[in-house]
């Protein structure tokens, strides 16, 4: 018996907002006979719908996902995973070694209620542990993309510290039984990888947890800074060649390099603030399966992620990662305003034709850079803004200065920051009130020939300029 899986805690979890917290528990138990496949054992023994404030999945979507024809499953999954040798953010190809070993962990999925919306593409998201919690932040990012076009989400909570441990300390009722061995550091998860591809193909299986839809066409591999680092690698370890996935979007993979042949498309999309060091002196070109996408004015961690992910930090966790740093800053007005969310969801499409065709996106000039004395570094103008790579409209016609770095404590480097031009700035920018968004139409309509800005995200980009949003 290879693995059991069945329903969490909640099994479809639709939190409509102004849902009445004091609700008495409604439970619904529904037994299912096992089912072997393929050496697995699969089992959906248990679906318990819940409203009580305590009993939702964590990070469970807030609002009413049913409004959007979107239904949340959160799925326990147990089974066995080999380590590997290559550790965290490791450049050779490895081995799995050892016995396989037993895993239990939570797998959440958000997906099209009716079948037929189905797009055939699940985005498969490695969730970030990087503040010592699980966060799907490519969900976070992507969400309205991903749901207008018919995709599947699903989160994966591959490691143990910050992520299983983390979910068994918040809710020892509904996750006590997940256990991920782990050596008790982020990057130190020695099974994270054989847990991830694991799942993977537990995904394509017909009695899946993806049985509501059908089995996906295509899984496309995701994740977001540390999850991005881990999933480069996976590639490095050479598990993609003959692994689940079809294809992988990296966002914000700071300094992780691929030294491996690719066999899989693979997209980069780089902010600004992450290009330095290694990131900025050893870019990799582009080729047949690569390419490197690079955000002007973007940061690690920009304000559209921070009001995506706060409201869910404050009602799980009672607190803000970002409102505990941003007055140790050097700037203290933290998170680029640049839409870089755009250029995901521009990425996700770029990623789908490339699969289905084999054609890949168009090549994107790089962020400008110089080395002086052997340090690399980038090209900036007087104002501090930098030279070249993808510019979105606000970028091209600004209302402020978004610098994708930051100085000051702890976090503080990956936040960059925003600063508003003062009326004076704003006169000596623009002829008239019509200028600006004259501007903005002229380069949104270059960026959607690029590829990296869809038609379909145009309207809400002119309409948050239109409201100073950036």
């Amino acid at each position: 018996m290879r693995g059991i899986l069945h329903r969490g805690g909640v099994g479809k979890s639709c939190h409509r907002s102004g849902m009445r917290r004091s609700l008495s528990v409604i439970k619904s138990i529904l037994m299912a006979a096992l089912v072997m496949l393929g050496g697995r054992v699969l089992a959906a023994p248990a679906a318990t719908l819940q409203s009580s404030s305590a009993e939702h999945p964590f990070f469970s979507v807030q609002g009413d996902l049913q409004s959007r024809g979107y239904v949340e499953e959160e799925w326990i999954v147990h089974g066995q995973a080999r380590a590997h040798v290559i550790p965290y953010g490791g450049r050779a190809i490895g081995t799995f070694i050892g016995d396989p070993t037993p895993y239990v962990t939570r797998v959440l999925v958000r997906r099209p209620l009716n079948p037929s919306r189905f797009n055939g593409i699940a985005v498969v998201e490695w969730e970030n542990v990087s503040n010592g919690f699980p966060s799907g932040n490519i969900w976070l990012a992507g969400s309205e993309h991903l749901m207008r076009s018919g995709y599947v989400w699903v989160g994966v909570t591959a490691q143990g510290f910050g992520g299983a441990e983390r979910l068994r300390n918040w809710n020892s009722s509904r996750y006590g039984r997940l256990a991920i061995p782990n050596d008790g550091k982020m990057a130190a998860e020695p099974y994270a990888l054989g847990i991830f591809d694991d799942i993977g193909r537990l995904l394509r299986s017909q009695n899946g947890p993806l049985r509501s839809v059908g089995v996906p066409k295509n899984l496309v591999a995701a994740g977001q800074s540390q999850s991005g680092i881990w999933l480069t690698t996976y590639i490095n370890a050479g598990l993609a060649a003959d692994g689940p996935f079809d294809g992988f979007v990296l966002s914000a993979a700071i300094g992780s390099l691929i030294v491996s042949d690719l066999s899989k498309p693979v997209l980069r999309i780089v902010p600004e603030g992450d290009v330095r060091g290694d990131e900025a002196s050893m870019a990799m070109l582009d080729g047949p399966l690569f390419r490197q996408w690079e955000i002007a004015g973007a940061s690690h961690v920009d304000r559209d992620l921070r009001s995506a992910r706060e409201p869910l930090e404050l009602r799980d966790l009672g607190q803000s990662t970002q409102a505990a740093i941003e007055s140790t800053c050097k700037e203290t007005s933290i998170g680029t305003t640049t839409p870089a969310k755009f250029v995901l969801h521009g990425g996700f499409e770029a990623m789908r034709r490339w699969i289905e065709s084999g054609v890949p996106p168009r090549s994107i000039q790089r962020l400008a850079r110089r080395t002086t004395s052997g340090s690399t570094e980038l090209v900036r103008n007087d104002m501090g803004r930098v030279v070249g790579g993808i510019q979105l409209p606000t970028y091209t016609a600004p209302i402020g200065v978004d610098v994708g770095a930051n100085s000051g404590g702890p976090g503080c480097a990956s936040q960059g920051y925003h600063r508003l031009f003062t009326p004076a700035e704003v006169a000596a920018a623009y002829r008239s009130a019509g200028d600006r968004a004259r501007r903005l139409r002229s380069a949104a309509g270059e960026r959607v020939r690029q590829g990296v800005l869809l038609p379909s995200d145009v309207r809400a980009l002119m309409e948050g300029a239109e409201a100073g949003r950036w």
